[in-house]
């Protein structure tokens, strides 16, 4: 009789112990599923690899993390996209930049906004 108490009380705990891993497990997918996390991932790169925003003054922006940033108020000259892809917008357009292009936009222009996204677009 003792045995199967003791039987009884092992098999109760694995079936706990069971239950909650899954519980954990399925509490994880939830929380890797969410879109709001996805979006707050902030990743930077080595900066000999930072896109780069060159203005008509001459002066330079470079940008090595992803996230959105909103540059000086003034035309831009050149811009190379690093190894980054993400988005532009200027003049009331948003457009997608893919890692490696580079003056593709109607330079000079204003930028007002751009997005550096932590995983490859295109």
């Amino acid at each position: 009789m003792r045995a199967n108490v003791r039987k009884s009380a092992r098999v109760r705990e694995m079936v706990q112990s069971t239950l909650l891993v899954a519980a954990t497990v399925a509490a994880g997918v939830v929380v890797a599923a969410s879109p709001a996390q996805a979006v707050t991932i902030q990743s930077c790169q080595d900066p000999q690899h930072a896109a780069r925003l060159t203005y008509t003054d001459g002066t330079v922006s470079r940008f090595n993390c992803t996230g959105t940033y909103y540059p000086p108020n003034k035309k831009a000259s050149f811009f190379w996209t690093g190894t980054w892809s993400g988005y532009i917008t200027y003049d009331g357009r948003r457009e997608k930049f893919c890692n490696g292009e580079n003056n593709w936009l109607p330079l000079p222009v204003r930028i007002n906004k751009l997005e550096f996204s932590p995983t490859k677009l295109c």
